[in-house]
């Protein structure tokens, strides 16, 4: 009885210790968690970004928007709820998660934030600190990227997108080998959203994909510089249109298309950019099934995409040896061409023989004769 007493009482001990923990672990995140709304900081129980030594200064607009601006190297976990809209400046300066299991950044359902760099240096970063268990940043609700830079070392996206992202600018960077750099996502926490990003500028450079379109999302691409070392420059697994930009992978294929079976549409559509990729590799690899998915009536390629064509289009070798989509010009059929009869040059000579000249002069030798005649009459006549 002893015996099993002390194991009740030892598993007692680890039950309440592992309580323990977990309350003083949470402690922690909504301690060091910070909003961007003093208000808001009260009701969670979490502290204000604008504190004193936070390095960072907070002024709310008439409008009821916030200004947020960093002020120096901030390490903090900044928090945007259901109802804030935030104006991000970097400016210049680095801000990095405070804890090792929250984003530096974290935008919820409702929430919106965009985010520049005014700085004249273009230093701004947001990144995460070595340990952490998320990215730098999460967004389930709607955020603007203007300028800035963005970067991890670790397995985690840089930016991991579950409801609406809009890149206008920025650099982004990542070292890991095995998860991509910008990415969207469902997640429960955007409230069913189809997570859609929509890209107009930017660099990105990985070591895996560049950008991860997963099941059941959007992305449309209108410009910037992707570059993939060793996987693909877009990774699509759902919809994504392409206008432009350069879209480049070192060792593999500039875009992959596939459908894992769980989405509910898989479609590519590219209209333009350029498609640079390792020179044994189609710059588009995708299923055989998925190939009537597909739309191309535009761009630049390294490779020898025709198969991929619609029956109107068709490779051509432009000035500098690229193979550009162009439509197909229709051959209009030429009818043969019955020649003329050459005309006479003499069918508009009238013949004097049979023209109005010929009467006109028989009139004349007629009028003649007849004058003629008269007056050898008188003469005659005066001589009988």
């Amino acid at each position: 009885m002893i015996i099993i007493e002390r194991r009740i009482e030892m598993k007692k001990f680890k039950f309440l210790s592992i309580v323990a923990v977990v309350f003083l672990f949470c402690g922690i995140i909504n301690v060091n968690a910070a909003t961007v709304d003093s208000e808001r900081a009260t009701e969670t129980g979490e502290y204000f970004v604008g504190s004193e030594g936070t390095n960072v200064s907070v002024t709310k607009e008439e409008d009821g928007t916030f200004a947020v601006k960093l002020t120096g190297d901030a390490i903090q976990d900044i928090f945007i709820y259901d109802g804030e809209e935030v104006v991000l400046d970097l400016n210049g300066y680095t801000l990095t998660n405070f804890t090792a299991s929250c984003e530096a950044l974290k935008v919820f359902n409702g929430g919106k934030v965009t985010i520049i760099d005014s700085s004249e240096a273009g230093t701004g970063t947001i990144t995460h600190k070595e340990g952490s268990t998320y990215g730098p940043i999460t967004n389930a609700g709607t955020m603007i990227i203007e300028g800035g830079n963005f970067k991890t070392t670790q397995s985690f996206y840089v930016v991991r997108n579950e409801n609406d992202l809009t890149i206008n600018g920025g650099t982004f960077t990542t070292a890991s080998s095995d998860t991509s750099l910008v990415g969207n996502i469902v997640d429960a926490e955007a409230a069913g959203a189809t997570p859609t990003t929509f890209i107009n500028n930017g660099e990105f450079t990985s070591n895996s994909s560049t950008f991860k379109n997963n099941a059941n999302s959007k992305v449309v691409i209108n410009g910037g510089a992707f570059t993939s070392n060793n996987a693909y420059a877009v990774d699509n697994w759902a919809d994504a249109e392409i206008t432009g930009g350069t879209f480049t992978s070192v060792t593999n294929s500039a875009v992959r298309f596939k459908n894992d079976g769980t989405t509910d549409s898989a479609t590519l559509k590219i209209t333009g950019g350029t498609m640079e990729s390792a020179e044994d590799k189609l710059d588009i690899v995708a299923e055989e099934a998925l190939k009537e998915n597909m739309t191309i009536t535009g761009g630049t390629f390294s490779s020898d995409i025709s198969s991929y064509l619609p029956s109107d289009y068709e490779l051509q070798v432009d000035d500098e040896g690229n193979l550009v989509v162009i439509e197909k010009t229709e051959e209009v059929p030429t009818e043969p061409v019955t020649p003329e009869t050459p005309e006479d040059p003499e069918a508009d000579i009238e013949n004097p023989d049979t023209g109005d000249h010929f009467f006109a002069y028989t009139f004349m030798a007629l009028v003649a004769m007849t004058g003629m005649a008269i007056v050898t009459f008188k003469s005659r006549k005066s001589h009988s």
